[in-house]
């Protein structure tokens, strides 16, 4: 089991308390995720899009795309805004 730890340090997982990072996210689902299909984001809708993803989970590991990010933004709106 890994400590979450680099250089003795405690490494945040994700800002999912943080209502400004929330609210980038919220931000990002108004104005792109809702309103257009993944295939039709030009590159300042993914741009956007994955900023807003790495400001809640600024730590994520592996490869992150349009698509994952746009699905945890819906996910993330639906639990606050149900």
């Amino acid at each position: 089991m890994g400590c979450n730890c680099k250089g003795g340090k405690e490494q945040k997982l994700n800002n999912l308390d943080s209502n400004d990072h929330l609210q980038v996210a919220f931000d990002a689902y108004n104005i792109v995720v809702k309103e257009k299909e993944v295939s039709d984001y030009n590159d300042t809708d993914k741009t956007i899009v994955m900023s807003a993803f790495y400001s809640v989970y600024p730590n994520a590991k592996g490869t992150v795309t349009p698509e994952h990010a746009a699905l945890t933004i819906t996910n993330l709106y639906s639990q606050h805004h149900g």
